[in-house]
């Protein structure tokens, strides 16, 4: 299955924006879930960022749609590498729900960022 970057950037900016709802506002308030809220926060503020850019690539992004898309991907997986430091960090005050959130957040942004590389290299070499 091919996936365009336009319906990738959408996508990406989809989940980027539900993310930052998640982490920003239901995970502080839900639970004590053993990351202190400034962080949670900030990663709030990377998905925002995030959505962000992805949405703009979306709309106004048409030429050199690839080099768009390879830093979209870049810039989640370096998301992902501050979760997994994070994760780290607190690994002994974690809540059980924690590390099921945030597993499965590392799960499907590491499948988006295999695609969206996939996806930025075959539309690259076009």
């Amino acid at each position: 299955m091919k996936i365009s970057p336009k319906t990738l950037f959408l996508i990406d900016g989809a989940g980027a924006l539900l993310t930052a709802l998640l982490v920003g506002v239901v995970l502080p308030r839900l639970t004590e879930v053993g990351i202190p809220n400034e962080n949670l926060h900030l990663l709030s503020l990377a998905g925002l960022g995030l959505a962000f850019y992805s949405f703009s690539c979306h709309f106004w992004v048409r030429k050199q749609a690839s080099i768009a898309l390879a830093f979209v991907a870049w810039a989640n997986t370096a998301y992902c590498g501050v979760t997994v430091a994070l994760l780290y960090m607190f690994a002994q005050s974690l809540s059980a729900l924690a590390w099921v959130y945030f597993v499965g957040e590392l799960v499907i942004v590491g499948a988006l960022v295999y695609v969206e590389f996939k996806t930025a290299q075959a539309h690259h070499l076009k």
